[in-house]
């Protein structure tokens, strides 16, 4: 699973035991990953509860347009794996894909449910902010650049850091 959906098709990750051991300490169920979830009238049935940690990125309760809307903005740096499947658009991880595909019955369709379209929504998000942020695509690397492109990620983070003392 590492090696097919968290970095590019073909990186060999010498720590990768290393980072395996690490993987299998997190907390799995209602208050880590992914978290609780409620009953819901609206298909696919259940809603974000209000614990773990995919809950806390939820648009319930984590609004990131409020980042258009603050006095001093801070810099920002998106830094992406153009190769990501967990974050992205059309992601086969994400529910409204699930749907569209056929994984999970009953869909609705996209005027109902569409796949979030995640990048673009970032992207747009970024677009719009009247301030310093920087964007920059790893094009060979998943979802984790820091691992695939360590090198060349480390150095555009920490100039990024040394750019904004």
């Amino acid at each position: 699973m590492l090696n097919r959906a968290y970095w590019r098709t073909g990186h060999r990750e010498e720590r990768e035991e290393e980072l395996l051991e690490e993987i299998l300490k997190s907390v799995v169920g209602d208050d880590g990953y992914p978290g609780d979830s409620v009953p819901s009238a609206n298909w696919p049935g259940v809603a974000p509860g209000s614990r773990g940690i995919l809950n806390a990125l939820s648009p319930k309760y984590c609004n990131w347009s409020a980042l258009l809307e603050l006095n001093d903005r801070p810099p920002v740096l998106w830094t992406h794996g153009a190769r990501d499947i967990v974050v992205a658009d059309g992601s086969p991880w994400e529910m409204g894909m699930l749907g569209k595909l056929g994984a999970i019955p009953g869909w609705p369709g996209e005027d109902v449910f569409p796949p979030q379209p995640m990048i673009s929504q970032i992207r747009d998000l970024l677009e719009r902010y009247d301030g310093r942020a920087e964007i920059e695509i790893f094009e060979d690397s998943g979802h984790a650049p820091f691992i695939d492109a360590a090198a060349r990620w480390s150095a555009v983070f920490f100039g990024f850091l040394e750019s904004v003392k």
